[in-house]
């Protein structure tokens, strides 16, 4: 999922893309950006992010860095 999310950024630049994966390789994926809690939930700039499934998770990005991650 990462090789594949950074051959996106890389080849999609200043687009907008849907990309539509199980919740476990998203989960994973965000697992670059975020900290675990210690009931094991995602945690980005101090939120803990609550994913049911399915659900719609917008990443904002800037180049290849992440500047936002949230649930819609």
């Amino acid at each position: 999922m990462t090789s594949f999310m950074n051959d996106m950024l890389n080849n999609y630049e200043n687009n907008r893309v849907v990309v539509v994966s199980h919740g476990a390789a998203m989960r994973f994926y965000l697992m670059n950006y975020c900290k675990l809690t210690d009931d094991i939930k995602l945690k980005y700039n101090g939120k803990v992010l609550d994913f049911s499934s399915p659900s719609i998770i917008k990443l904002t990005f800037e180049k290849s860095k992440i500047l936002n991650i949230s649930n819609i």
